[in-house]
This record gives C-alpha cells, structure tokens and sequence, in this order.
C-alpha cells in the first residue's frame, strides 16, 4: 500500500466514522488510553510482521485486517477527540454568554 493509499484510506475511515455518529449508529466506547494503546498494538503488529509475511497467504491477509482495522480505531480516537473538543468549546462559550 502506498503513502497516498493509506493517506485516502485514512481520510475515509474518519468521514465513514464521523457520518456514523452523526446518523445515531450503535457505537462502541472505549475509554481514550484503552484506544490508543490497542491502536498502538495493532500498528506494531502490522510494523513487526509485514516485512515478513510477502504479498499473499494467511500471515498477509491477517496483517492487512490489522492495519485495516488500526486505521478505523486511529479515525475513531480522531473524531472521539475532535467532537470532544468542539464540545468543549461550546460549554465555554456557554459558560461566557
């Protein structure tokens, strides 16, 4: 997968995570650090094993769902920390009124 790849594939997993949100879909929550430090596995995994694992058969298949799934955790945290922001800016922007 090339840097433009990932880069695409990672602005889609963030606009499909935060289209989700918005339409009230069931949602799984995860306390912050729990999130980074499973994304943080997920990509040492994939950083640990790919070089290895040559471009077909069960070990690539598996390490292509791990840097998949690494992708949408890290676009989950994204969006989780911006709504949280945003948030944020409207209680204080409240709080001043």
């Amino acid at each position: 997968m090339t840097t433009q790849e990932r880069q695409r594939s990672v602005k889609l997993a963030i606009q499909t995570r935060a289209q989700s949100i918005d339409a009230d879909e069931p949602t799984v929550v995860l306390l912050l650090d729990e999130a980074e430090h499973l994304a943080g596995l997920l990509w040492e995994f994939v950083g640990h094993l790919a070089p290895d694992v040559g471009k077909a058969g069960y070990e690539f298949e598996m390490v292509e769902r791990a840097r998949e799934l690494a992708v949408n955790l890290q676009a989950a945290v994204l969006v989780s920390v911006v709504r949280s922001g945003l948030s944020l800016v409207d209680l204080t922007a409240a709080h001043e009124a």
